[in-house]
């Protein structure tokens, strides 16, 4: 009686061990295919073609739309055609290995809060091409310890483009055959997700109206927004320490994980140890790294450069 595919996929060709036209695919994974004979479980490795990706950031809004339109549900009226449109392309183009679309954490924390979580995350892995970015504090970190490094050596900044850097994996793997997934619950995250969404809010809505009102030229508030990055970070610093102290005096072991994690006090942290190493300690590194974030060369970080443009 002859056997029959347990894990091999077609197309099908003719082994050449046995004879039998029973070679399938078995696996696909970087920049190689696994073939193997279902008949004498004889393998084979075959090099794939290289690639050369081209990386789309697509929002959440867009990638709640496309998820939507798989499910069945209708784009907003006048959307039908181009939703259904960039749908057909984007897929295309992400099978056809000319694209990755990668998610981010800032995807998962909008997911998290949206009621079909779970299928939503799943559908921005698949429809993204098994790609993502570094956690976006990991990569804000990168661009102040680059500027941070100028600083010490007197020096304009250096701050890299190259989107590989920011990638978790190879832009240039092929598709796997097989995706698999993690089914976790994150909905307990979805409380402190959405009073955090509201806290940056009304943060954003006081700056907007502050310069509505004021009605200063663009130069003037952009030079502000610039300019404003000490007294941002060092209010930051010490709301940490005190939400530090708090979690100690209280022994509240939640709240001393969530702060201990904090990105200012990962940033102060790292600026002040780049500080030893180019001679500075204690109270000396401590003042570094306020006149670090005064300098010229914090102003040219990119995530605070987007975000003065953005409030200018």
């Amino acid at each position: 009686m002859p056997n029959k595919p347990l894990f091999e996929m077609p197309p099908f060709t003719v082994c050449p061990n046995c004879g039998k036209e029973s070679l399938g695919i078995l696996s696909v994974g970087g920049n190689q295919c696994s073939k193997r004979c279902y008949e004498c479980r004889h393998t084979v490795y075959e090099g794939l073609p290289e690639l050369d990706k081209k990386v789309l950031y697509l929002d959440q809004n867009l990638f709640s739309a496309l998820y939507k339109f798989e499910q069945g549900g209708r784009p907003p009226p006048g959307h039908e055609r181009f939703i259904s449109e960039v749908h057909r392309l984007l897929r295309r183009l992400v099978l056809n290995q000319q694209i990755i679309m990668p998610s981010s954490d800032i995807h998962l924390d909008e997911s998290i809060v949206f009621h079909e979580s779970e299928a939503l995350r799943l559908a921005i892995e698949m429809l993204g091409g098994d790609a993502s970015f570094h956690n976006v504090h990991h990569i804000e970190l990168s661009q102040a310890i680059a500027a941070a490094e100028a600083f010490f050596e007197k020096r304009d900044p250096i701050h890299s483009s190259d989107v590989d850097g920011i990638l978790l994996h190879d832009r240039n793997q092929w598709l796997p055959r097989l995706h698999i997934t993690v089914n976790s619950d994150f909905s307990a995250f979805a409380d402190e997700i959405r009073e955090n969404r509201g806290r940056g809010h009304t943060a954003m809505q006081s700056i907007f109206d502050k310069w509505t009102d004021e009605k200063k030229p663009f130069e003037e508030v952009l030079s502000a927004e610039l300019n404003s990055t000490v007294q941002a970070k060092t209010g930051a610093l010490l709301q940490f320490f005190s939400n530090y102290s708090s979690s100690i005096e209280n022994a509240d072991p939640m709240k001393f994980l969530n702060v201990i994690g904090n990105p200012i006090f990962t940033e102060y942290k790292t600026v002040r140890s780049l500080a030893g190493k180019y001679g500075f300690e204690g109270d000396e590194a401590d003042k570094c790294v306020l006149s670090f974030w005064s300098s010229e060369q914090a102003q040219t970080i990119p995530h605070h450069r987007v975000a003065a443009y953005f409030f200018a």
